[in-house]
């Protein structure tokens, strides 16, 4: 409920307060993510073109639109992509993030309610 990721499974777990008033058990867990990713990281990301222009976004804070939030131009975006048909290759096409920071400030945040859509982005650095 406030946008905190929950793993239940690897909570502290305290036991019994000994007679010193000192709680006992506590497990600390390291949560294991060697599985995660696409096919569990077994199998490299296909590349899946950009569905087109409507599927391409700017962040607020540059290109043409500059109104701070980038929830609905990101959001317009998948679910332009998800009205598309499903190709033999099973993804329906890409969204494309142009470099830059984005604004989700919408309470409802973003949503994917279809499969075979990608949400790309154009790198990890200053520019791109």
């Amino acid at each position: 409920t406030d946008g905190r990721l929950l793993y239940r499974g690897y909570e502290n777990r305290v036991g019994a307060t000994n007679p010193d008033g000192v709680q006992g058990g506590a497990t600390n867990t390291v949560p294991d993510f060697s599985t995660a990713g696409y096919m569990e990281g077994n199998t490299p990301i296909p590349f899946v073109p950009v569905a087109g222009p409507r599927a391409t976004v700017f962040p607020s804070s540059d290109g043409p639109n500059r109104d701070g939030d980038d929830t609905a131009r990101i959001q317009a975006a998948i679910d332009y992509v998800a009205s598309l048909p499903i190709g033999s290759n099973g993804f329906r096409g890409a969204v494309l993030l142009k470099a830059g920071n984005y604004n989700v400030d919408a309470p409802e945040g973003i949503t994917i309610e279809h499969s075979g859509i990608v949400i790309r982005g154009e790198g990890s650095g200053l520019t791109g």
